[in-house]
């Protein structure tokens, strides 16, 4: 995010601004609701062609909308859509992005670290993939294997085939 301290002065000193500012405000926030997510309006600030509208300049859809999608709320949704899709190339992608800098974090951070990028793939719907359904007719022979199995052995292939 960047410092926008400046540009929202100038707004408020002018009440022309200031309709034309809340205006586009209003209309991103609530685009940015109707796709399901909640932006604070002061994130609106950071887009740039928000900016220039409010200037004066004519608004271009276009580059309103992708740098709406460039927000990192907008780029996360818009990331899980497509995963949720089977989008199995930005899947990885995003893998490889969160294990990007794993081992070059200090040995007493990395618990946190681990923490904060399972939370992230949570987010991001990564972190667990659906275990495929068992066969029916597959279902019955393991249930009756499993019950021939040592109890110490039991719950770890049952997990293993997918029936817990």
């Amino acid at each position: 995010m960047t410092d926008n301290k400046a540009f929202l002065d100038i707004v408020k000193s002018s009440e022309t601004l200031g309709k034309r500012y809340s205006e586009l405000v209003q209309r991103v926030v609530e685009d940015a609701r109707s796709q399901g997510v909640t932006l604070d309006p002061l994130e609106a600030a950071n887009i740039r062609e928000v900016r220039t509208a409010t200037m004066g300049a004519p608004l271009d859809e276009e580059a309103l909308y992708s740098e709406m999608m460039a927000l990192p709320a907008m780029s996360d949704r818009a990331k899980k859509a497509a995963i949720e899709a089977g989008d199995d190339k930005l899947r990885a992608e995003v893998i490889d992005a969160l294990n990007e800098n794993r081992f070059s974090i200090h040995p007493d951070r990395w618990t946190d670290n681990a923490s904060r990028r399972l939370a992230r793939a949570r987010e991001l719907g990564v972190a667990t993939i659906a275990a495929p359904a068992p066969e029916p007719a597959s279902t019955a022979s393991r249930l009756e294997a499993l019950a021939q199995m040592p109890p110490q052995t039991r719950m770890a292939m049952a997990r293993k085939w997918g029936l817990v």
